[in-house]
């Protein structure tokens, strides 16, 4: 499932979307970003029933490992655990779950820490169609549509794009679109990956500034066939990976 490879998993809410990251640049993309903003894991030890909080420090490739703060963690309790834990944590809009294999105490900086290794793949959890990308403009995605049979083709920039839909730009001011419009046989085409034969329905419209007359028109996948979707998996998950690695993790 190149070039990303997740894989969708049924679990939780049905406003959910689930799936089974399994491609190293995307597993440390997700990590860093949890090491980079500081956010909080909780972590439960293998045999151990309690739960504790704690932070990413490092993640560190070359050696294969993930190295967390271990205050108020008891070597009793690292003693006491089946070599394993089970991390999770929510960053911006996505919820992270992985085990970690070989816990073992060690020191960062002089302070208590314990590390395991980096994770073979992670489970993500995200509100269905919530993670929307902006685009490079440079060149970005295109929709083709015939709004009549007997008309010109049109041809609509993509602004932003999530697993659920994308907003497009809407530079003609005489165009008939509508919240409710339906525009059936349309192409898009992602840079890369090729074109993706979809239905979109227009959920929203609204100027993009009051000093210009372009729209903003919100449009929602419909009728996307598998392949279709993977492909379009495909693209958000570059745009994410891009996202994530933004901010820079910390090198110490």
């Amino acid at each position: 499932m190149s070039p990303t490879e997740t894989t969708p998993y049924a679990e939780g809410r049905s406003d959910d979307e689930h799936y089974l990251v399994k491609t190293r640049p995307d597993i440390l993309a997700v990590l860093r970003a949890i090491a980079t903003h500081k956010v909080p894991v909780r972590v439960q030890f293998a045999g151990r029933p309690s739960v504790i909080e704690a932070s990413l420090l490092l993640v560190k490739p070359q050696y294969e490992e993930l190295v967390f703060d271990a205050s108020g963690v008891s070597n009793r309790m690292f003693a006491e655990s089946e070599n394993q834990l089970v991390a999770e944590a929510t960053y911006d809009y996505i919820h992270v779950r992985f085990t970690g294999e070989h816990v073992e105490a060690v020191t960062h900086h002089g302070k208590p820490a314990f590390r395991c290794c980096i994770p073979k793949s992670l489970a993500r959890t995200q509100r269905r169609g919530s993670a929307r990308f902006q685009v490079p403009s440079a060149n970005p995605p295109v929709v083709r549509y015939l709004q009549d049979e007997r008309g010109p083709e049109k041809r609509l920039r993509v602004m932003d794009i999530s697993y659920g839909g994308v907003s497009l730009i809407l530079e003609d001011p005489m165009a008939d679109i509508a919240t409710g419009t339906k525009l059936t046989g349309c192409k898009l085409e992602l840079p890369k990956l090729g074109a993706v034969s979809t239905n979109l329905e227009v959920v929203y419209t609204d100027e993009m500034n009051p000093q210009s007359t372009w729209r903003r028109i919100g449009c929602r996948f419909s009728g996307l066939g598998v392949l279709s979707l993977e492909r379009v998996r495909d693209y958000v998950a570059v745009l994410e990976r891009d996202h994530l690695n933004s901010a820079k993790p910390d090198r110490s």
